[in-house]
């Protein structure tokens, strides 16, 4: 999917990020997953640019579901550094989007690949 990604344009498709109400600091990505497989089928067959802006877009949407609920999760607890590791936490895109210091709290977030070394946040 990274690989598919890479070529697409992440804000070719607005999928929407969960919002939770009951403000508790869980999340599901059930909602990104079902809006992604009606897209495809509504205006499948795709193309390749297609797919690929499809797989960009969604991991926009679960780049900023990820930071949006991190960032809620520092406020709530204090938390002054966070790691985001594993899935689409671990692609580039994230790495790149991830605020290192909210103005607001101050947390410190970070993301990586599994294995790679660990950055110095900004």
């Amino acid at each position: 999917m990274q690989r598919t990604a890479e070529s697409g344009d992440p804000a070719a498709i607005a999928f929407p990020a969960s919002r939770m109400t009951d403000g508790a600091r869980d999340f599901s990505f059930s909602g990104i997953k079902t809006s992604v497989s009606l897209y495809v089928k509504r205006h499948g067959p795709l193309s390749e640019r297609q797919i690929a802006d499809v797989a960009a877009s969604f991991q926009a949407a679960v780049v900023r579901m990820l930071v949006r609920k991190t960032i809620h999760a520092c406020e709530q607890t204090g938390v002054r550094r966070v790691v985001l590791t594993g899935g689409v936490a671990a692609t580039g895109r994230c790495a790149r989007r991830s605020p290192r210091r909210p103005p607001r709290t101050g947390c410190i977030c970070t993301s990586r690949r599994p294995g790679s070394a660990p950055t110095t946040p900004r």
